[in-house]
């Protein structure tokens, strides 16, 4: 059986062009795992969050969807950083990776780029 990944990864940005591409990048670099044959299931709050937010023209910020980002760092097995631009000052990435390092949970922070979007 399959592990739950969590896949964090900055999104909250002035610009509206940079969120999608930090989205598309984030889809794309799921999409390919899942081509290779991975068995594991990826979560991105990115992905679950983005194109919901422009819908119901909720908050991007990391603050507003905290609790529910919080509760999926809880239930995964493995945590991964997808390290776009703007990871390192991303208070989303901080606060997920800071709740992964809290718990009780075996296991590495892995990190990982894209070269191209």
């Amino acid at each position: 059986m399959g592990k739950l990944v969590y896949v964090a990864s900055p999104l909250t940005h002035p610009d509206p062009a940079v969120r999608q591409q930090r989205f598309e990048a984030v889809r794309d670099y799921i999409g390919k795992k899942y081509e290779e044959g991975s068995q594991d299931m990826y979560y991105s709050p990115i992905l679950y969050s983005h194109e919901i937010g422009q819908l119901f023209n909720l908050p991007h910020l990391a603050k507003f969807w905290e609790n529910m980002d919080f509760l999926m760092v809880d239930k995964s097995d493995e945590f991964e950083i997808l390290a776009l631009d703007g990871w390192e000052e991303s208070t989303g990435v901080r606060g997920e990776t800071d709740r992964w390092l809290s718990g009780k949970k075996e296991g590495v922070v892995r990190f990982y780029s894209v070269i191209e979007v």
